[in-house]
């Protein structure tokens, strides 16, 4: 839906879709790196980074990354997500029995145990504890604070993430800082609407009116 104004860039990762069977990155670092060996140089337009949940990490570190590239970072959005200098209280979920760590997934939203092919369910697994390792292991990066206006959205009903985890995300921009909560889980999915879509929607038509 955003694509007649912007052009949307999804990575495509390490031990995801044809990249299935390669390892998945297992610290934060490396996944920014390759995004930026990707872009390159092509960094002339307004670029706004996005990420929910494990991504929210990413893209709060390649924000960072771009702007010590003097590119025009015009907005970070993200979601579901601790604020970058919030340590980790959390349980260690890739350290999980398999069976704990689906539950806990299915709980979430994030994996729909009644449809997903349990053969698949188990070669995905070790992608999703990757991801897991590199959030629970995250320290952010000790670089200047960004200048872009940032928005933050939380489900009220996030079993996960709450409010004293969020609230430090406004020291992490000298640019305006917007945060909002939304009536949804983790991953703010009301049946097939999604809730973050919409807030990035509005807010990126309000900036390109």
């Amino acid at each position: 839906e955003l694509e007649p104004h912007v052009d949307v860039l999804i990575p495509v990762l390490p031990g995801r879709e044809n990249r299935f069977m390669e390892p998945a990155y297992t610290n934060v670092s490396q996944v920014v790196e390759e995004i930026l060996s990707a872009v390159g140089n092509d960094l002339e337009k307004p670029v706004f980074v996005c990420g929910i949940s494990y991504g929210a990490l990413i893209a709060y570190e390649l924000a960072l990354a771009l702007q010590e590239r003097n590119a025009d970072l015009a907005g970070l959005y993200v979601a579901s997500q601790r604020s970058p200098c919030f340590q980790s209280e959390l349980r260690h979920w890739h350290h999980m029995p398999d069976d704990d760590l689906i539950r806990n997934l299915s709980e979430l939203g994030g994996v729909d145990t009644v449809t997903m092919d349990p053969e698949f369910l188990e070669l995905f697994l070790d992608t999703i504890r990757a991801d897991l390792q590199s959030s629970d292991d995250y320290l952010a990066s000790k670089k200047a604070p960004l200048t872009c206006p940032v928005q933050i959205v939380r489900g009220v009903d996030d079993p996960v993430i709450q409010e004293r985890h969020v609230r430090h995300w406004q020291n992490t921009s000298q640019g305006s800082i917007q945060y909002t909560t939304v009536e949804g889980g983790h991953f703010l999915m009301d049946d097939d609407t999604d809730l973050w879509f919409q807030e990035i929607k509005k807010d990126m038509a309000a900036r390109l009116s």
